[in-house]
């Protein structure tokens, strides 16, 4: 009876892998629940502890978690990670680092704008955005983020490699839109210029 009861437990890099593969399915705002769960279940806090930082970056630039304080309003995404936990604010003009875990920017400097033309563009077209997500998601957040060649999924995942371009990138709870119910969605659209 023992050794059918030690057939079914998991190894370590199977739980792992199980642990990531669930948790990569969390919908936006549900990551701290569903960890929770998931170390309860799992019943080993060293292997859960060790996996959580980069399970949750992944999260929250998967879903596009939105960061608002005093020194920024930001979506975090792989679009505008300038280096591991290091992000970009074009609006503000600043970079900063963000603890996934806890939840906090830190570490904030002055990023100035590498392209002048394409930050007026950048400007008015977030300026409009602003205005169309204000008026349909009194919550929600939108960020239009210039199109970096060196990121990838940058420009080159617009087409022309050479072209220079923006991503839009939007995030609202269904709680901002009357009679929709809960849930949260995201979205992301590139524009050439």
């Amino acid at each position: 009876m023992a050794d059918e009861e030690t057939d079914h437990l998991l190894s370590k890099p199977e739980k792992v892998q199980v642990v990531s593969r669930l948790l990569k399915q969390v919908p936006p705002g549900e990551f701290k629940e569903a960890f929770s769960d998931l170390r309860t279940l799992v019943n080993d806090d060293t292997l859960m502890c060790e996996e959580a930082a980069s399970l949750c970056a992944v999260h929250n630039k998967d879903h596009f978690t939105p960061v608002q304080s005093e020194e920024c309003e930001v979506l975090l995404t792989r679009h505008n990670e300038l280096e591991e936990n290091h992000f970009i604010d074009p609006q503000k003009k600043i970079s900063f680092k963000y603890d996934h875990l806890r939840r906090m920017p830190s570490d904030f400097q002055a990023h100035p704008e590498e392209d002048e033309k394409g930050e007026v563009w950048r400007r008015a077209l977030q300026e409009a955005l602003n205005a169309y997500v204000c008026s349909h998601y009194p919550e929600g957040l939108c960020k239009t983020l210039p199109c970096l060649n060196h990121q990838p999924g940058g420009c080159t995942s617009l087409g022309d490699p050479l072209l220079s371009g923006f991503l839009v990138l939007t995030s609202a709870s269904w709680r901002d839109v009357p009679k929709k119910g809960l849930g949260c969605f995201t979205s992301k659209q590139g524009a050439v210029m």
